[in-house]
C-alpha cells in the first residue's frame, strides 16, 4: 500500500484497537502499538480500557467500567476482551490481543473486512468443542477453530447483536471449576455458526503463534505470543528466509530450496545456516528414525 493510500485509510472510519484491563496488559498493549506504529504510521490505533492513566502510542484511549460476572474471577478477563471488543470506536476495526507484534503492514486485514464482514486466521490447534458441544460434520470440516487474538470486522455487515450474542454465550457455558481451558474463543465457532457466518480466513503469517509450529510461507505479519528471547528476535529468524518453511520454535527454520532440491537448516536464535540436506536423504533419515 502506498503512502498516500494509507493516509487516505487514516480519514476513514477504520483502525486498529486493542483491549487491555489491569496495568500489566495496558503497559504490554502500549509496546504492541509501537510496532504497528512503525509499520502503520497513518493508520488511528485505539485502546479499551479501564485504567485512568493515558498510555502512550494510542490516538484514543476509551475508558469502560466493568461489571463483576456472575462466575469464577479466572474467567473474567476473556469476558470482559469481548465486551471490549464491541466498545472499538471505529466502524471497520483490525482488533489484536496485546502480545501481538506487528512486522509488516497489514492494511490488506482492514481492506478484507470491508469487503467481507469478517476476517480471522485458523487456532493452529484443531480443538473439537472446548466441551462446549460436539460440531457437526460439515462444521467440524469447513469451520475450523478460529484464533480470536487477530480479527477485522465491519459493522455496516456482522449483525448488530453479534457481540451481545457473543458474551451471552461465554457465559452460559463458562465452567464451574478452575480447571478448564476456556476463553473467549472456547464459543467463537458455535456464535459463527449461529449467525451463518463465515468468516474470509487468511493464512497463519497472519498470525504465527510464536510457541507452535508452522508451515510458512512469505513474510510473517504478526507474531502472537511471549517468546522469552522476545519478539524482535523471533521476527528476524522467522523471516529470515521468505521461501517455504517449517518454522520449529526454540529450534530451527527448515527451508525449502527447490532450485538445489535440498532442505536449509537454519538454527535458532541467529538463524545461521548448519546444514543443507538433499530432499531424498531428508526424507531418509525421517524413516529411519
Amino acid at each position: 500500500m502506498t503512502i498516500e493510500a494509507s493516509a487516505q485509510m487514516r480519514q476513514m472510519d477504520c483502525g486498529i484497537v486493542f483491549v487491555g484491563f489491569g496495568a500489566k496488559y495496558i503497559a504490554e498493549a502500549s509496546a504492541a502499538a509501537q510496532s504497528f506504529r512503525a509499520n502503520m504510521p497513518h493508520v488511528r490505533i485505539a485502546l479499551v480500557t479501564d485504567g485512568a492513566e493515558t498510555p502512550a502510542g494510542f490516538d484514543t484511549v476509551l475508558r469502560v467500567s466493568l461489571s463483576q460476572p456472575p462466575f469464577l474471577r479466572r474467567y473474567w478477563g476473556f469476558y470482559h476482551k469481548i465486551h471490549g471488543i464491541k466498545a472499538s470506536p471505529f466502524r471497520v476495526s483490525l482488533y489484536v490481543d496485546t502480545d501481538i507484534r506487528c512486522c509488516q503492514p497489514v492494511h490488506e486485514l482492514i481492506v478484507a473486512a470491508l469487503r467481507h464482514g469478517l476476517v480471522a486466521v485458523h487456532a493452529p490447534r484443531k480443538v473439537a468443542n472446548f466441551f462446549i458441544r460436539e460440531p457437526s460434520e460439515s462444521e467440524a470440516h469447513v469451520m475450523p477453530e478460529i484464533n480470536t487474538g487477530v480479527l477485522a470486522f465491519n459493522r455496516d455487515i456482522i449483525p448488530g447483536d453479534f457481540f451481545d450474542c457473543w458474551s451471552k454465550l461465554y457465559e452460559e457455558h463458562v465452567p464451574a471449576d478452575e480447571t478448564r481451558n476456556f476463553g473467549d474463543q472456547s464459543v467463537f465457532r458455535e456464535l459463527l455458526s449461529r449467525f451463518g457466518i463465515n468468516p474470509f480466513v487468511l493464512p497463519p503469517e497472519y498470525n504465527l503463534r510464536v510457541g507452535l509450529p508452522a508451515v510458512i510461507h512469505g513474510a510473517v505479519r504478526l507474531l502472537h505470543g511471549r517468546p522469552a528471547v522476545g519478539g524482535e528476535v523471533v521476527e528476524h529468524f522467522v523471516n529470515s528466509s521468505r521461501g517455504h518453511r517449517i518454522y520449529i520454535p526454540n529450534t530451527a527454520l527448515i527451508v525449502m530450496d527447490e532450485v538445489a532440491g535440498e532442505w536449509e537448516v537454519h538454527r535458532f536464535p541467529d538463524a545461521s545456516v548448519v546444514r543443507r540436506i538433499p530432499y531424498l536423504e531428508f526424507a531418509k533419515a525421517l524413516l529411519a528414525i
